[in-house]
């Protein structure tokens, strides 16, 4: 009895306390409010970006300038941001990270020869503003898989299935950039463990 009667008079100063405390937290210039709220994590005043760096440990050659043309042309084409080659004009830095390449069979036709193919490939992503230097984003791991047919009908080269791969990669940094997450869209994270 004595608790509940305790309980009644604590519990609505806890809730203005846990009330103000929360509010006090959302402030306009904090990068979760913006996060939650939808808006980008890039301020308006910064409008073009540049890969200063790709480190490769994919074991695949072709992919940083696959992925770097990519992200240009997707960039490029979307509106407000700009992808340009030149650093001394840059608004923001960008560095990325491939980690090795994770290939495996998914599909087998009765004689035991693979028909599906997945490969997946994980990145870590960096951005700094370039006139402060700021690390806005510091090895943001972000990652893109791709199933694709090796053998039968419908079958592809491994070229176009790190095309794919490539495509979805450039969409989920460019995701990373903008607002610094990515949706899963639905994506086992099995493989590689974080």
């Amino acid at each position: 009895m004595v608790i509940k009667k305790i309980l009644r008079s604590i519990t609505p100063l806890l809730i203005t306390v846990l009330i103000a405390a929360c509010s006090h937290g959302q402030n306009d210039d904090s990068i979760f409010a913006k996060a939650f709220k939808g808006t980008e994590l890039i301020p308006s005043e910064v409008n073009r970006l540049c890969v200063v760096e790709i480190t490769n440990e994919s074991t695949l050659d072709e992919l940083p300038g696959m992925l770097k043309t990519e992200m240009k042309r997707r960039i490029n084409t979307g509106g407000r941001l700009f992808m340009t080659d030149d650093i001394n004009i840059c608004d923001a830095k960008i560095r990325l990270t491939l980690l090795p390449v994770i290939s495996e069979p998914m599909k087998f036709n009765a004689a035991g020869i693979p028909e599906e193919r997945r490969i997946r490939v994980d990145a870590l992503v960096t951005m700094e503003h370039s006139s402060t230097g700021t690390e806005v984003i510091r090895n943001r791991d972000t990652y893109a898989d791709h199933t694709y047919r090796v053998t039968g009908k419908d079958a592809v080269s491994d070229y176009r299935g790190i095309t794919g791969l490539t495509e979805k990669l450039a969409v989920r940094i460019i995701s990373v950039i903008t607002t610094g997450w990515f949706k899963e869209d639905n994506l086992k994270r099995s493989g590689r463990q974080n």
